[in-house]
C-alpha cells in the first residue's frame, strides 16, 4: 500500500509514471494494464490497477495520445440491440461486411458500442476513453438519443445508417416508405382488400407475446423508430382499414408467432405483409401450421431482399443494397475524418422482386 506522500496532494493530477514507480514496473507495463489485450498477466494487471486505483489514477490519456499521432485510427459503431441479437439478423452482417471492407481499406478498427435511446455506465466509459475518429449508428430507425448527445459533447464526426436526422449527422438511408408504398400498390393491384402488416417490434431486448391487434394507423406518431413508422404509414395511405401486430422480436419465431395472433384474430386477412423478410418466414410458418396453402388461401410479402439458402420459397419482397448501404457508411466516415464539416446524406433505391408468395385473393 502506497503512504500518503507517495500518493501526492489532494487535486495534484496522477501520472502514468508515478504509477509505475509504486507498482515498481515500467510505465510500457502500466500502460499494457489499462488495454484490454495485450501481453501481461492477469496477475500483474491486477496489482497494477490496484496501485493505479489507490491513488486516483484513471489511465493513461488518450486524447494526448490521439494529438500526437492525428488520428487514434479507430471508428465506433453503434448498435441498438445486444451483440448476440443484433449479428444474428443478416440485415446486420451484410451491412457490417461493406462497412468493415471499406474502413479496413482505410486503416481504421472498429470499436462496437451498445447505444439506443439509453445509454450504460459501460458505453460511456468506452466513449470516454477511447477518443473516436467518428462514430457510426446502425440505427435502423432507432434514435440514439443519449449517445448521439456524448458523441456531441467529445465532437466526434458522425454517420447514421437509417438515422439519427440531425443537421450535424450525415446519413445513409434507404427508400423505406417509397418501397413499401410501391410493394402495397403491387398488392393492391392483385386485388387485396384485407391486409395485415407483422410490425417489427420497437421493444428492443423485449421477451414476452406479440402485440394486440390494432388499427394500421394508430399512434403512428408514437412511434419513434423513423424506419417501422415510414413503412406503416406507407400501407395505411393505400389501406386505411388494415391492421397490424407488433411482433415481439425481429426474427423468424417472433414472426410465426405474431402471424398466428393477427390471423386468429381477424380471419378476413387475405395478405401478410411483413415489414421484414424473417418476419414473412415466420408469417409463412404459421400460415403451413394453420393449414393455409401461399399463396392460394393467403399471400405473404416481406421486405429487405435478404439471400437465405435455406428458405424454399421464393418470397415476394423489396430488396435493399445491404452492403453497399455500408460501404457507404463507411466511405462518409472516412470522408468526415478528413472534412469534419462535409455531412451528406446519401439515399438508396429499394427494387420489387416477385415471389411465389403473393396471388389474388380467392375471393375479391
Amino acid at each position: 500500500m502506497s503512504s500518503k506522500s507517495e500518493r501526492g496532494s489532494i487535486g495534484e493530477k496522477k501520472t502514468i509514471a508515478q504509477v509505475a514507480a509504486l507498482a515498481h514496473v515500467s510505465v510500457s507495463t502500466v500502460s499494457l494494464a489499462f488495454r484490454e489485450h495485450g501481453p501481461i498477466s492477469d496477475r500483474m494487471r491486477s496489482h497494477v490497477l490496484q496501485v493505479a486505483d489507490d491513488i486516483g489514477y484513471t489511465g493513461p490519456d488518450p486524447i494526448a495520445h490521439s494529438l500526437k499521432s492525428g488520428s487514434m485510427g479507430i471508428v465506433g459503431v453503434a448498435i441498438a440491440e445486444q451483440v448476440v441479437h443484433a449479428f444474428d439478423n443478416p440485415i446486420t452482417t451484410e451491412t457490417m461486411n461493406g462497412l468493415s471492407a471499406v474502413l479496413d481499406d482505410n486503416g481504421y478498427s472498429i470499436l462496437l458500442l451498445q447505444g439506443g435511446a439509453s445509454v450504460d455506465q459501460r458505453t460511456i466509459k468506452r466513449l470516454s476513453a477511447v477518443p473516436l475518429d467518428a462514430l457510426i449508428f446502425m440505427s435502423r430507425g432507432e434514435p440514439f438519443v443519449d449517445l448521439l448527445r456524448l458523441a456531441r459533447t467529445h465532437h466526434i464526426p458522425m454517420v447514421g445508417v437509417e438515422g439519427p436526422y440531425a443537421d450535424d449527422v450525415s446519413v445513409v438511408e434507404i427508400s423505406d416508405r417509397e418501397g413499401m408504398g410501391e410493394l402495397a400498390d403491387h398488392v393492391q393491384g392483385m386485388g387485396h382488400r384485407h391486409v395485415g402488416v407483422l410490425m417489427r417490434t420497437t421493444r428492443l431486448g423485449y421477451s414476452g407475446p406479440p402485440g394486440p391487434l390494432l388499427p394500421i394507423a394508430a399512434g403512428l406518431r408514437d412511434i419513434g423508430n423513423v424506419t417501422i413508422r415510414g413503412r406503416l404509414e406507407a400501407v395505411a395511405e393505400r389501406f386505411p382499414d388494415a391492421v397490424r401486430v407488433e411482433a415481439a422480436a425481429r426474427d423468424v419465431n417472433a414472426g410465426e408467432m405474431a402471424a398466428r395472433a393477427l390471423l386468429s384474430s381477424d380471419p378476413r386477412v387475405t395478405v401478410v405483409m411483413a415489414q421484414n423478410d424473417l418476419l414473412a418466414v415466420g408469417a409463412l410458418r404459421a400460415a403451413e401450421a394453420l393449414g393455409l396453402r401461399v399463396p392460394e388461401d393467403l399471400s405473404v410479402t416481406g421486405f429487405d431482399g435478404l439471400r437465405l439458402s435455406w428458405m424454399t420459397r421464393s418470397l415476394t419482397t423489396m430488396r435493399q443494397p445491404l452492403e453497399e448501404r455500408g460501404r457507404s457508411a463507411g466511405k462518409l466516415a472516412s470522408q468526415l475524418i478528413s472534412n469534419p464539416q462535409n455531412i451528406q446524406r446519401v439515399k438508396f433505391d429499394t427494387v420489387f422482386v416477385p415471389g411465389d408468395t403473393l396471388a389474388a385473393p380467392r375471393l375479391a
